[in-house]
C-alpha cells in the first residue's frame, strides 16, 4: 500500500454507536483508577473534524476502536485502545479478536526513561518499532489478559521507571519515531483522548480464515458486527498540530 497522504477529506466509517454493551466485547469492567487518568481534561478536537470527534471520544471512554490505513498495514487493520484505560475485559477481548501479540505504542522518549532497546540492533533502522518484551514486576506468569493489563497501565503510567519492569516479557513495547505511521496515529490518538501517550494495538485476525489477517471488506464486517468504529491513520495524524495538554504531551508526545 503507498504511503498515507496526509491530505483530503476526513471520513469515519460509524457502524453502530457504542451506548449498550457490546456483543462479544465485554466491557462493563470499569478500567482500574490509576494517577494517570485521575483528572480528565476536556477533549481537544478541532472543529468540523465530526469522524475523528467520535473515535477520541470511544477511546477516551475506554472503548476500542479500529485503525487502519498505514503504509505498514499491507490492508490489514489494528484494534486501539488507551493503555491506561486497559482492563482485563478489555485486554481478553483484544486477544480474541487479534492473533493475541498485544503491543502498546510509546513516545520515542518515554522508551528512553525506561530503557526498552530494540529486539534486535537493526530494528529501529529498518523501521521496524518493536521493543524487547517487558512485564510490569508483580504479574504471575505475564500472559493472562489481567498480568498484560497491568503491564499496559503500567507503561502509560508516567510515574513508572524502568526498574518496575522485568524483560523479557508479554507485552511488546512499539516505539513511536521510527517509520511507523500507525504506531505514531496510536501514539496521538492516546493524546488526543485526553489520556497519556500510550495506546494498546493488536492486528485483527480473520473470522472467515484465522490462519490469515482481517482484510477489506471483511474489516467493515467486523467493525458492523461488534460496534465498533473505524477510523484512518491519515486522519489521526491530520490532527498532529493543534494543541493537546501539556501535562499529557509531556507524558509521552
Amino acid at each position: 500500500m503507498p504511503n498515507v497522504r496526509r491530505t483530503g477529506p476526513l471520513t469515519l466509517t460509524s457502524c453502530l454507536v457504542i451506548d449498550r454493551p457490546l456483543p462479544r466485547l465485554s466491557l462493563e469492567e470499569n478500567p482500574p483508577t490509576a494517577p494517570v487518568a485521575a483528572e480528565r481534561p476536556t477533549l481537544m478536537v478541532p472543529a468540523g473534524k465530526h469522524g475523528v470527534d467520535k473515535a477520541i471520544r470511544e477511546v477516551a471512554a475506554g472503548r476500542p476502536v479500529i485503525m487502519h490505513g498505514g503504509h505498514e498495514q499491507d490492508g490489514e487493520a489494528d484494534l486501539v485502545f488507551a493503555a491506561a484505560l486497559s482492563s482485563t475485559a478489555l485486554m481478553t477481548s483484544c486477544v480474541r479478536l487479534t492473533g493475541g501479540f498485544v503491543g502498546v505504542a510509546l513516545a520515542a522518549e518515554r522508551c528512553d526513561q525506561l530503557r526498552l532497546p530494540p529486539q534486535h540492533w537493526s530494528q529501529f533502522a529498518r523501521r521496524r518499532p518493536q521493543c524487547v518484551a517487558v512485564d510490569v514486576v508483580g504479574v504471575g506468569t505475564g500472559i493472562s489478559a489481567k498480568d498484560r493489563s497491568l503491564t499496559a497501565q503500567a507503561l502509560a503510567n508516567p510515574c513508572t521507571t524502568a526498574e518496575q519492569l522485568t524483560r523479557p516479557g508479554h507485552v511488546i513495547p512499539l516505539r513511536a519515531g521510527v517509520g511507523s505511521d500507525s504506531v505514531d496515529a496510536a501514539v496521538r490518538l492516546a493524546l488526543l483522548a485526553g489520556q497519556p501517550g500510550a495506546a494498546v494495538v493488536s492486528r485483527l485476525v480473520s473470522e472467515k480464515d484465522p490462519t490469515t489477517m482481517a482484510k477489506a471488506p471483511e474489516i467493515s464486517q467486523i467493525a458492523f458486527r461488534y460496534q465498533l468504529c473505524t477510523i484512518t491513520v491519515a486522519e489521526i495524524l491530520d490532527c498532529a498540530d493543534f494543541a493537546i495538554p501539556a501535562r499529557l504531551a509531556s507524558t509521552g508526545s
